[in-house]
């Protein structure tokens, strides 16, 4: 039962963080829509951004962390999800992203979601993220002309090693997520960057 609510916890206080800043920035942009000094196209484009943003970020959190659902047995919906969650980071450095969800499959779909978002957290700017499954594990692989976190890095290891970071657990709830569903976890150095394995 604890597992299970610092789970929660964990994946509460991730999504909270993920959207609490654009929300604050949705605010801010409604006050200066009432400021007639502002220039009220900068301001339309703002809040067309903030609100692609926060409604990319919910459907991809449905899908990671929500109650299992057909979306996730939709090969196309995934890949979309993915695809917009990813337009919502690194806007500066893009990363090309490759993901393969599989028709049918919401488990497996979800896996890989899960798989995708720890990825992505690793990454620092630039580079590819490729999402598949091959010999019967999901790997999700960084590569490319990419800049990783070392600090993340470090503590995924600390992680997967069986020691928590002092700080910011609730970034790693999609690590969480997928060990409390079962999942053995590896990350190996592939060269140019690094490989999460789930099996």
């Amino acid at each position: 039962m604890d597992e299970e609510i610092n789970l929660s916890q964990l994946v509460c206080t991730r999504i909270s963080h993920d959207l609490g800043g654009n929300i604050g920035a949705l605010a801010n942009a409604m006050e200066m829509m009432q400021d007639d000094d502002d220039d009220q196209e900068d301001t339309k484009r703002l809040l067309g951004d903030i609100s692609y943003t926060l409604n990319a970020r919910l459907k991809f959190f449905r899908l990671a962390f929500g109650l299992t659902n057909d979306n996730l047995a939709n090969r196309e919906l995934v890949l979309q999800t993915c695809r917009g969650y990813a337009g919502t980071l690194n806007r500066n450095h893009p990363f090309e992203l490759v993901i393969t969800p599989i028709e049918n499959e919401k488990d497996l779909n979800r896996a890989l979601i899960l798989a995708f978002m720890a990825a992505a957290d690793l990454l620092a700017k630039d580079g590819i993220i490729k999402v598949g499954v091959k010999d019967k594990m999901i790997r999700a692989e960084i590569s490319g002309k990419c800049v990783l976190s070392q600090s993340t890095l470090a503590d995924v290891r600390g992680i997967l090693a069986g020691t928590l970071p002092e700080s910011n657990l609730a970034r790693y709830a999609p690590l969480f997520c997928l060990k409390n569903m079962g999942a053995k976890l590896a990350l190996e150095d592939n060269g140019e960057g690094v490989t999460l394995l789930i099996g």
